[in-house]
């Protein structure tokens, strides 16, 4: 906890979060509780404090892949300005990759332009990553998987650490214009993240992947279905191959589907979707459905489509 890091030193708090570190309080637990021992996940519930704030986690250990679910509950009655952060201690030195709309980049600190005049660069060595970052050394990586929105990473001290909430303490209020109660995180606050351990880099544990299968997780529901008609009991969906291709919108629109693929590892790709009905047309368009010229062309073939994609490329097909 403190207001911020590497801060000038005539700069030692300000209303903007940003000063000297001059503490850290780890998770203190008080008890842990075996809630679940299945065949697919064991799942643990911990209960204790952070600085002072009773705190309560739940994790989810897989059996089938070597990730861990975390769900956290904070109940903050004694507000400090500074940070809630998860961190994870690093074995290795190696290269940060971190996922942004539609890419991934890598993040080389010595080249990040922070720069203590800039509002949005002071906070140093802190990144950007829209759902994950990750540091690998080519053999084995760490990846923190969260959820968009939050407030970022960073490298420190050897650890990979994601900003959860950042704090100012009811008495360092300065001002409504650029401060108000809710600042304080008082109350009750919830955060979920998980923390990938992989072989290879980002492209061999494939987080692009990885991510949607965490924020997005299949959940079964018993549902009353009537069936009437001569239609199948059941029928395949559609499917997108190869796993580099990711499907990000299939709709109706004025009488025609709209399809949109986009390749998300930097590698020129073949891509093949199957469709779960018969189109006879597939022509390319823009994101705001006007006709796009193309030289490479879609191959439509009852119903399964395919294209050759160009590294991180989006495609949209209007089909008919």
């Amino acid at each position: 906890f403190g207001p911020g890091e590497h801060a000038p030193p005539q700069e030692q708090w300000s209303h903007l979060h940003y000063g000297k570190v001059v503490g850290r309080s780890c998770y203190v637990g008080r008890r842990w509780i075996l809630a679940e021992d299945g065949p697919l996940a064991v799942r643990m519930t911990s209960l204790g404090e952070t600085a002072g704030n009773e705190t309560e986690w739940e994790l989810k250990f897989h059996r089938n892949r070597p990730r861990i679910d975390v769900r956290l509950r904070v109940y903050v009655t004694q507000a400090k300005s500074g940070y809630f952060l998860a961190s994870v201690k690093l074995p290795f030195k190696g290269a940060i990759h971190a996922d942004i709309p539609w890419g991934v980049e890598e993040r080389d600190m010595a080249k990040e332009p922070f720069d203590m005049t800039l509002l949005e660069r002071k906070d140093f060595p802190a990144f950007y990553g829209n759902s994950w970052a990750d540091v690998s050394d080519g053999k084995a990586g760490v990846a923190i998987l969260a959820e968009e929105g939050q407030q970022g990473f960073r490298i420190r001290d050897g650890r990979l650490e994601h900003f959860l909430l950042k704090t100012i303490a009811p008495e360092n209020l300065r001002g409504r214009r650029w401060s108000n109660q809710h600042r304080t995180g008082l109350g009750f606050q919830e955060f979920r993240f998980a923390i990938l351990l992989h072989p290879g880099d980002w492209r061999t544990a494939r987080l692009y992947r990885e991510v949607e299968e965490y924020r997005q997780p299949i959940a079964a529901r018993d549902v009353n279905v009537r069936l009437a008609g001569r239609g199948a009991d059941c029928a395949e969906g559609v499917a997108v191959s190869p796993e580099n291709v990711m499907l990000s919108g299939l709709y109706c629109e004025k009488g025609k589907t709209i399809l949109r693929i986009y390749e998300n590892e930097g590698r020129r790709t073949k891509a093949t979707v199957s469709l779960p009905f018969r189109a006879k047309k597939a022509k390319r368009t823009n994101m705001i459905g006007e006709d796009e010229k193309s030289s490479r062309k879609a191959s439509l073939r009852g119903g399964k489509l395919s294209v050759v994609l160009a590294p991180w490329e989006i495609v949209t097909f209007e089909l008919t």
